[in-house]
């Protein structure tokens, strides 16, 4: 197992550092790290460390459609299955499912937007 680091940033550039942990490959770290992302909507930015290796530079996008809402979803309840902490994968699960009534909000809205378009 590998011990690794991980840090949200936020939009002013200020760190703040997770608890370190420990995993079997990089790609479990980043599912737990973007897990714990999805939980803290003031960070725009997370970095995974491996020692003085960086395995991971993620800087969160902003969706503007209602199809990369449900993309977000649907990698988000992805990482909550993978995911061995009850605690997070709980938090991951409530991200994914505010995600997806974003979505159908945004959805709505663009759907009464072009109604209203069609009747004048």
């Amino acid at each position: 197992m590998r011990r690794y680091r991980s840090y949200l940033i936020d939009k002013d550039g200020a760190a703040t550092a997770l608890p370190p942990s420990s995993f079997e490959s990089d790609g479990a770290a980043h599912d737990h790290a973007i897990g714990l992302l999805l939980g803290q909507p003031h960070a725009a930015k997370l970095e995974v460390w491996e020692g003085s290796r960086i395995t991971l530079s993620y800087s969160r996008s902003v969706a503007k459609t209602p199809a990369e809402l449900r993309r977000l979803c649907y990698l988000a309840i992805a990482a909550s299955k993978r995911e061995t902490n009850p605690r997070a994968r709980r938090a991951i699960a409530a991200a994914a499912y505010a995600l997806a009534q974003e979505a159908e909000a945004l959805a709505d809205l663009g759907n009464g937007f072009a109604k209203d378009l069609a009747e004048d």
